[in-house]
């Protein structure tokens, strides 16, 4: 009963003391200690699975909240309630359920009604559903409420009330107390799952709360006794609970909104119903919901309900669903009832089944759905018409003057450990800042568009190096605005794409638009590279999301090495790394030889070739504290030969004057070289300008 083991614990404080004096001494004792009211014990789980917790004082749990101690964990929730409150419900009652907890009202030795040890003097009041405005507004006038401890914004969009109540008041009459006190001096409604003492109240972060220690508690009047009729149902639950705080028609669209649902929470449910409502009642409200397909089902299941939920426990799960007080009652869908085989196991989840086979669903008179419709629609307006060509693709990373990102793609940049990719990364970045030493990559951003670039594998210093690196590299004394870089070590695989996806839309809207997107590395995106369907979805989202924002993805993947035809090569990691070979519009290689040179070039382009040998290289420079670049192998090669017939010419013509043709064949021979090599060298040296015919016909040194 929701205020019943309450009652028990304060009735037995009461009659344990040796007299009424010292009652009054503890009461009094308390009441002194009225600025340490948040040094008050409670019980605090790392969780909502955990039952048995840990003692905290209350302050600790408000300190937390307010210090970001669970900023990390809290932020994601908030993104996702922004970004679709409705999609992402299922994922951020997940998140929410791995929050640690406190139970405010007081210690217990097991999270249920029956495991209090002792009251703290407190009551959480909880509001759902406000705007920001209504938050700020409520928390500006509570502040000056004498009877408030302190409120803090909820994990979403609500607002938690620590009122303080009487020591010795029972927490039913308690809560009724506070929703009435709200109702008629701010004009909010409570949820009604507030009612159950051991209530779990997840934590938060809200760095605006503000304390009221001396805090008076609120006068609360008792309940007046059951009536007789409720005395003859032969129901023994809370009466006041059940005829005035919850109609009939409340519970109806309560359930309602009840999806399928697993046999511990369908107990749950039926226990809520039976906590609030005669036996008679109770099972009329329930066959309406989900009717029986064993006659009796529902009398046996009430008459052995769970003694610990109470009418919160619907409140909590037909929220979890979408229901909200005053909310209208959802159509009822055609429900399937499943057979009970035990007390246990049920073949299949109970409540509402929608029939999911069913291929009429959500489908237009034409028989085809809104969904495919647009989807037609779209395909149409993509159609090849020579009369009617698309624009020609901006380019918006080149190397070597050739187009290696446009709108709409995907450039890999692979690299084994240490080749040198966030060293790329950052001159790209650099690139698109200015001019100067970016390692041959060119880009442009007139107007400011904004780079977003993610690190998910440095530490917070490293990171801060790239962004500083990529402003030295072209000069420039201060970041850009528009260069918004962070770093996303810590998070999940599936939150760090959905940090990706609210931050676009956000840098979008602050910049006038996307210049390129930056991820080192994109394996960090996905929990398993090796997973073929999750690497194919996630390169899918992530060109999806280049034509959308009409903009690049530059994505940075560690390469294994392998062998092919027996030499030694590289490949991309797991499946990720094949799906991002196919789907890329440039594969860029990174390879770093014995001399710690680098040398950036393509493999698999689809507008572009770089060959190894013409590739640019870049190396580590310790007087300047970066990567600069080197010439290519094959500018290092030609500078090789040059030197060489250089040294050639001068053996030749020491002692001056002009020779034949035949002489100077002959010469070359004379060091040990072929006769067709000789010929082969003396065009080497007068294409290269190191020899000329004069006049006469003969060659002389132009050294």
């Amino acid at each position: 009963q929701p205020g019943g083991a309450h009652r028990k614990t304060n009735r037995n404080h009461q009659h344990a003391a040796a007299d009424d004096r010292a009652r009054q001494e503890k009461v009094s004792d308390r009441d002194s200690a009225a600025a340490s009211i948040l040094d008050g014990e409670i019980s605090f789980y790392p969780n909502v699975t955990d039952t048995r917790g840990q003692v905290r004082r209350i302050r600790s749990a408000l300190d937390g909240t307010r210090d970001g101690k669970w900023e990390r964990q809290i932020t994601p929730i908030r993104i996702l309630h922004a970004e679709d409150p409705v999609g992402n419900k299922a994922e951020i009652a997940a998140r929410k359920r791995e929050l640690p907890g406190a139970t405010f009202s007081g210690k217990f030795k097991s999270r249920n009604n029956d495991g209090l040890i002792e009251s703290s003097g407190v009551l959480v009041a909880d509001l759902d559903d406000l705007s920001d405005d209504q938050i700020e507004s409520l928390k500006n006038r509570l502040a000056q409420d004498v009877h408030v401890i302190c409120s803090f914004r909820s994990p979403v969009n609500g607002l938690k009330i620590l009122f303080r109540i009487p020591d010795n008041a029972d927490f039913a009459d308690a809560f009724r107390a506070v929703a009435r006190y709200l109702k008629e001096n701010y004009d909010v409604d409570v949820d009604p799952a507030c009612t159950d003492v051991a209530r779990l109240c997840f934590v938060s972060y809200d760095p605006a709360i503000v304390y009221r220690e001396d805090a008076t508690p609120l006068p609360v009047e008792p309940a007046p006794p059951p009536t007789a009729t409720t005395k003859e149902s032969g129901y023994t639950g809370n009466a006041t609970t059940s005829s005035s705080d919850v109609t009939d028609d409340e519970i109806r669209n309560m359930l309602s909104h009840l999806p399928r649902l697993d046999y511990s929470d369908w107990i749950k449910v039926i226990s809520a119903v039976a906590s609030v409502r005669s036996p008679e009642v109770a099972e009329s409200l329930l066959k309406e919901w989900s009717p029986e397909e064993v006659p009796g089902e529902y009398a046996k299941k009430i008459r052995h309900r769970l003694a610990d939920v109470n009418i919160g426990t619907l409140v909590y799960i037909a929220k979890e669903h979408g229901y909200a007080p005053g909310s209208a009652r959802k159509r009822p869908e055609r429900r399937q009832a499943v057979r009970d085989r035990s007390d246990q196991v049920e073949t299949q989840p109970r409540g509402n089944n929608v029939d999911q086979a069913d291929p009429d669903k959500g489908q237009s008179e034409a028989g085809v759905d809104e969904k495919f419709a647009a989807a037609i629609a779209t395909m149409d307006a993509t159609r090849a018409d020579p009369a009617n060509p698309p624009p020609v693709p901006r380019p918006i990373y080149s190397l070597m003057d050739k187009t290696i990102s446009s709108p709409g793609n995907i450039t890999g940049i692979n690299a084994q450990a240490k080749g040198g990719k966030t060293a790329v990364v950052g001159a790209a970045m650099a690139a698109a800042i200015g001019e100067g030493e970016t390692l041959g990559l060119r880009s442009e951003n007139p107007e400011g568009k904004a780079i977003v670039h993610f690190d998910t594998e440095q530490s917070a210093a490293d990171h801060f190096g790239v962004v500083m690196t990529a402003i030295r590299r072209v000069d420039v004394k201060i970041v850009p605005g528009w260069v918004r870089s962070y770093s996303l070590i810590g998070y999940d695989p599936a939150m760090r794409i959905r940090l990706l996806e609210f931050e676009l839309a956000r840098a979008a809207a602050e910049c006038g638009g996307i210049h390129s997107v930056i991820l080192d590395g994109i394996a960090d995106f996905c929990r398993n590279p090796n997973d073929l369907e999750e690497a194919a979805a996630l390169v899918g989202r992530l060109h999806a999301l280049a034509a959308k924002y009409d903009t690049t993805i530059l994505a940075a993947l560690h390469t294994n090495p392998v062998k092919i035809n027996g030499e030694a090569g590289i490949t991309g990691r797991g499946h990720l790394g094949s799906e991002l070979e196919r789907k890329a519009e440039t594969n860029l290689v990174l390879h770093k030889d014995q001399d710690g040179v680098t040398t950036i070039f393509t493999e698999r382009a689809r507008h572009c070739y770089i060959s190894k040998n013409d590739g640019p290289r870049f190396a580590w420079a310790d007087d300047l504290g970066l990567h600069e670049g080197v010439d290519s192998a094959r500018q290092t090669k030609a500078g090789a030969k040059a030197d060489e017939l250089r040294d050639l010419t001068s053996e030749l013509f020491k002692d001056g004057g002009h020779i034949r043709w035949t002489d100077l064949i002959e010469k070359i021979e004379e060091r040990g070289v072929k006769s067709r090599s000789a010929e082969r060298l003396v065009k080497g040296l007068s294409n290269g300008g190191f020899i000329r015919r004069n006049i006469i016909g003969r060659y002389e040194s132009t050294l």
